[in-house]
């Protein structure tokens, strides 16, 4: 599965409606802005195989990947459909909103864990990246995806809860591939020029956690 969404990532390399988007959801500001969103955007949408292969190895030393493995084979459908919220079509914009629905719901795992296990299951701090996704898409996709997770882990949560309640001891490891930078500079973005977003301040992805 991961093989196959590798290479779709891949294959969606036209950025044209993803800039078009953005100076709609970004409120038209300027080239450079734009060009750092759609870095920051491509980076988002290539750390999605990564921190699902992390996550799966962390589940696999916790011994919870039984319970994690419906919400994974989720993510990866989502990812791999063609015709879903924003058409694949679309180039990178329309594996944007795939990669907020699979990064969210690893940072609702991690975070579950966390709570419960007093480590996170992945070391990324997904929260910034996966906001400033949020402000890239609008507020009205942003919640649609977010509505999404929060009833595919609700459906799972009391199992994943007590898979991660066992994992008390397991230390995550530091996730490499992906690195610092990347959380990084999406945070950085989104306090630089979330005030310009045109309404974006109001988008909030995390309206009902289930955790």
């Amino acid at each position: 599965m991961l093989d196959m969404i590798r290479a779709k990532i891949s294959a969606a390399q036209d950025d044209g409606p993803l800039r078009d988007h953005l100076s709609s959801t970004l409120g038209s500001p300027d080239d450079n802005v734009i060009s750092e969103a759609v870095t920051i955007s491509r980076r988002y949408v290539d750390s999605v195989p990564i921190l699902m292969e992390q996550t799966i190895g962390a589940a696999q030393v916790t011994g919870g990947l039984e319970q994690i493995a419906p919400l994974m084979e989720e993510v990866g459908h989502y990812l791999l459909q063609d015709e879903d919220l924003l058409p694949d079509h679309l180039g990178l914009l329309g594996l944007l909103d795939d990669a907020l629905f699979a990064n969210r719901m690893l940072e609702v795992l991690s975070a579950t864990y966390h709570q419960l296990a007093g480590v996170p299951l992945i070391s990324e701090d997904l929260g910034p990246a996966n906001r400033a996704a949020a402000a890239f898409l609008g507020a009205d996709v942003a919640s649609t995806i977010s509505g999404a997770v929060d009833q595919a882990v609700h459906e799972r949560v009391a199992e994943v809860q007590l898979q991660a309640a066992a994992a008390q001891g397991y230390s995550p490891q530091p996730g490499g591939n992906v690195g610092g930078t990347f959380e990084d500079q999406a945070g950085q973005f989104f306090a630089e020029h979330g005030a310009s977003y045109g309404g974006s301040a109001d988008i909030d992805i995390y309206h009902n956690p289930v955790w």
